[in-house]
């Protein structure tokens, strides 16, 4: 289901960050500064400005008290607007907010201000989300379930050493035994918990929402890494694999070291759709703190066995590719896929598509966002048969296929390619202005 449409600059830049959405409703790429005609000089100075920042942070490779002109850049040429949209759609704002303390002496004071004020509210957020976190997690080990958590606090915290540095924490994801779930359901009904409806279609469902009815705070029930992905035996691995961790007395379990990498890759592929840097940063800086205590052939071999290769491929290029990530080739040459699926998959992941809604892009989003995970792991005649068959006959949520809908998917994709054609025929070119 195509996410709605936000087109108005004011409501994505002053949203309130308690408003802001979960991943699975990322709103549509609509930069305001490309919407507004500005030109293409202040764009493209505004992006050579966000990068590097991010890779400072990162990589840990800053310097205090540098000119404004480290960059080749004056500040009369950002838009500094487009920068706060830029890091609040990415989710990176807190990070942008101490990369620019670091790396400048001077900045304009509008956008200190605003982003003093984000990191200010996101952390008293985040201090009120730890603490509701802290109590599911109590509440997990009281009903006699061990579970491990993803994303979220734990990951800023293992990464960044800061809860506040992963943008806002919206709820509190968890991975728990396939097997076990149910009985968690209904343990956490009778300590007054709500538990969500099936909202994937059968053979797809591998997520549900649980409620804290007292302050709504969500819990992302996980038994499946994707909804495309059925693997028991890799999934009894990684528990297996799995050690206990303590969170202010609280157990819980942590993913291997290769394990987190795979589930960061997957996640970024499947539920993220390679749409927000915070993801590509997450991995990054995951390589860059633990690059020699992971065991990289394992990783390899438990990618090829999860039959998770192209995910991971994909999981470790971007952050090379994007922010310079140090890795060594030989492990991308071991995962790469073919060329005609790199071919088609790098259409849509280069470092444009990142601050740019290209037509590739938006094609993506609308209509095969579901399968993307499926395209990007398919291998072989049968894979992309498969494929073919889930394009055409989208499941319906009985899991039995809807025969009617093949000639209503490819009118559908019809109209919305004229559409998109007649609006770029239309559309008012960017200038260029003196600077």
């Amino acid at each position: 289901m195509s996410p709605t449409r936000r087109s108005s600059k004011k409501i994505m830049l002053l949203k309130s960050i308690k408003e802001l959405p979960r991943q699975r409703d990322i709103k549509p790429f609509n930069p305001p500064s490309m919407k507004d005609n500005l030109s293409r000089s202040r764009i493209k100075n505004t992006q050579d400005l966000f990068l590097p920042i991010l890779k400072r942070v990162i990589l840990e490779q800053k310097d205090k008290d540098l000119p404004g002109e480290v960059f080749g850049l004056r500040f009369d040429g950002i838009d500094w607007d487009y920068l706060l949209f830029l890091s609040l759609y990415h989710r990176v704002e807190n990070l942008i907010y101490t990369g620019l303390k670091d790396c400048f002496s001077e900045l304009p004071s509008i956008i200190v201000m605003k982003l003093k004020g984000l990191w200010r509210q996101s952390q008293e957020r985040n201090q009120l989300e730890l603490r509701v976190a802290k109590e599911v997690l109590a509440d997990f080990s009281n009903i006699g379930f061990k579970v491990i958590p993803v994303k979220g606090l734990i990951l800023s915290q293992l990464l960044y050493g800061d809860i506040n540095c992963r943008s806002i924490l919206c709820d509190l994801d968890v991975l728990v035994l396939k097997s076990s779930r149910l009985e968690i359901e209904e343990g956490f009904k009778k300590i007054g918990y709500a538990v969500g409806e099936d909202e994937e279609p059968e053979g797809f469902q591998w997520q549900k929402d649980i409620f804290r009815a007292k302050d709504n705070f969500c819990i992302d029930l996980h038994w499946n890494l994707s909804r495309h992905w059925q693997r028991d035996a890799a999934l009894e691995e990684m528990w297996k694999d799995a050690h206990e961790e303590y969170l202010e007395g609280i157990p819980y379990l942590s993913l291997s070291l290769e394990d987190t990498l795979i589930y960061l890759s997957v996640h970024l592929a499947d539920g993220d759709g390679y749409r927000q840097l915070i993801h590509i940063c997450d991995i990054a800086r995951f390589i860059h703190i633990f690059k020699k205590e992971i065991n990289w052939n394992k990783l390899v071999d438990k990618a090829r066995r999860y039959n998770l290769t192209s995910s991971l491929y994909y999981g470790l290029f971007l952050p090379k590719k994007i922010l310079g990530c140090p890795l060594n080739d030989t492990i991308l040459r071991e995962l790469k896929p073919g060329i005609l699926k790199r071919m088609l998959v790098y259409s849509f992941i280069g470092e444009n598509n990142f601050f740019v809604e290209t037509f590739i892009r938006k094609f993506v989003r609308e209509y095969f966002n579901f399968f993307l995970f499926d395209f990007i792991e398919a291998k072989g005649i049968k894979g992309y048969l498969r494929l073919m068959r889930l394009m055409l006959f989208m499941p319906k949520k009985d899991g039995k296929l809807s025969l009617s809908q093949p000639a209503k998917r490819v009118m559908g994709l019809f109209n919305w390619t004229l559409s998109e054609w007649l609006k770029e025929r239309n559309k008012i070119p960017l200038h260029k202005v003196a600077r």
